[in-house]
Order: structure tokens, then C-alpha cells, then sequence
């Protein structure tokens, strides 16, 4: 079992996360493993994915240094 619903697509793996302050650029980069699950939203029409992160110590600090948005590759 999952944790996602079973109409969702997945992915589990090596991401790349670049954590950055709203209005900034991404800086540092981590590579970290994933598990992503993307469904259709038919109230709003787009694709939205939720998911989980493996602990990176890099990824808090960047966190407790205000980071609120990443970018994921």
C-alpha cells in the first residue's frame, strides 16, 4: 500500500531539489529520494502532486533559513 489513492500516477526515486525564499533564486541544490503521486484535479483542471522527501540535512537548514518553495527536477 501506498498512501496515495490508486488512480494516481507515481514516481519513486532520485530527485533533485533546489530549495529557494519566495522572490529568490534556487541556490543549492540536493539530490534526495522521492515519492511522488500526480491526479487530475476536475474542479480546478489541472494536475496536482503531492509527496514525500527522504530526510536531508541540507533541506532543513535551507528550511529553517526560510525556504518555503523548491523547485524539482
Amino acid at each position: 500500500m501506498s498512501g496515495f489513492d490508486d488512480e494516481e500516477e507515481e514516481y519513486r526515486g532520485p530527485v533533485t531539489v533546489q530549495p529557494h525564499s519566495e522572490g529568490s533564486e534556487p541556490a543549492e541544490s540536493f539530490e534526495v529520494r522521492a515519492h511522488f503521486a500526480g491526479h487530475f484535479s476536475p474542479l480546478t483542471g489541472d494536475y496536482r502532486w503531492k509527496g514525500r522527501l527522504a530526510p536531508e540535512p541540507g533541506l532543513t537548514r535551507a528550511y529553517e533559513q526560510g525556504a518555503r518553495t523548491v523547485t524539482v527536477r
